[in-house]
């Protein structure tokens, strides 16, 4: 028994030697740690934790693309069907607004013969905001239809925004002499009239004159003081069968090329004698005579040969049937 004991004495002996060995080994790595002690409170936080998340206590993740306010760009890529809209309009357009181009044919004032046919076009750009469908049509507003329709389609097309249309109709000048005017409108499918301009109300035109085209004789009268200034007269016989209402005159010495009075345009500027002094103040009725006349100045040189050049018109502004006349004469 006491052979068995030392051995068993032993064993432990070598044990406990073995434990010292290993415990001084360690003495220089890091410290000892209670690993129990650290499994232990692992399963403390996790079993927390899981607790917590059961609860609701943890926020939900969203996913990217459905947060607000990401600095992330969204690019949307460009397909064929994307397009601008040929033209431009002004930002905060009203839906229906158009404006004038220009007039494609029958210039105001065109000259007819009674119950000539003709066709008007206008050029009209869709300045506003909504397109000018098929169901647009043109309306008659007032002065003389011409045997125009009381409306028609404005176009067999859409009209987009920005875009221009020729607009065209069918009309018949008058039976009798004289200027006559017809104005018209655009109509929106809810009924709605409206027309030009920056309030839409505003309509395009056409002008024509019936009857032959005007017809005078100019000749040098003489030439007098008016207000310290000579004054060169003409008369102005009317020989059409329209009014005559408005002059444009240009004196030019011929002698040295130089515009010597004018262009000067004035309308009614017609005397009734031969002794007043321009500008006058009458037109001048088919088959009267009256006088024009205009200032020489100081440019022209005494026994030069002065032209003057005459545009005379049936309407106001140089409006309406126009002829063109020269004349010559010497300053004095």
């Amino acid at each position: 028994m006491k052979a068995s004991r030392t051995v068993f004495g032993g064993a432990v002996l070598l044990a406990l030697l073995l434990i010292a060995v290993g415990c001084t080994l360690n003495a220089g790595s890091a410290p000892d740690l209670d690993r129990s002690d650290n499994f232990t409170q692992a399963a403390m936080t996790l079993d927390a934790q899981l607790t917590l998340a059961a609860e609701g206590a943890f926020p939900t993740v969203t996913p990217l693309s459905s947060q607000v306010g990401t600095s992330i760009p969204v690019i949307t890529p460009t397909t064929a069907g994307d397009s601008q809209p040929p033209g431009t309009v002004e930002p905060g357009a009203p839906c229906d607004r158009g404006t004038f181009v220009e007039d494609v044919s029958i210039p105001d004032g065109t000259s007819f013969e009674p119950g000539d046919t003709f066709v008007k076009t206008w050029r009209i750009r869709n300045n506003g905001s909504c397109t000018w469908t098929a169901d647009y049509t043109v309306v008659f507003d007032s002065g003389d239809a011409m045997g125009g329709p009381a409306s028609f389609p404005l176009s067999s097309s859409s009209v987009p925004p920005g875009a221009e249309v020729d607009i065209s109709i069918n009309l018949t000048a008058p039976e009798e002499p004289g200027s006559y005017r017809g104005d018209w409108k655009l109509r929106n499918p809810a009924g709605q009239t409206f027309g030009l301009g920056s309030q839409g109300d505003a309509s395009f035109w056409v002008v024509i004159t019936v009857g032959e085209n005007p017809e005078a004789s100019v000749q040098f009268s003489t030439v007098h003081d008016c207000g310290g200034s000579p004054a060169a007269i003409f008369s102005v016989s009317n020989q059409g069968d329209i009014l005559l209402d408005s002059v444009e005159i240009t004196f030019t010495d011929l002698d040295n090329g130089q515009v010597v009075f004018g262009p000067f345009s004035s309308n009614g500027p017609f005397m009734g004698g031969a002794s007043e002094c321009p500008p006058g103040g009458d037109s001048v009725s088919p088959g009267s005579t009256a006088y024009v006349g205009g200032t020489i100045g100081s440019g022209a040189a005494p026994g030069h040969t002065i032209e003057a050049a005459f545009t005379i018109c049936s309407q106001e502004d140089l409006a309406g049937a126009c002829l063109e006349a020269t004349v010559e004469f010497d300053a004095p």
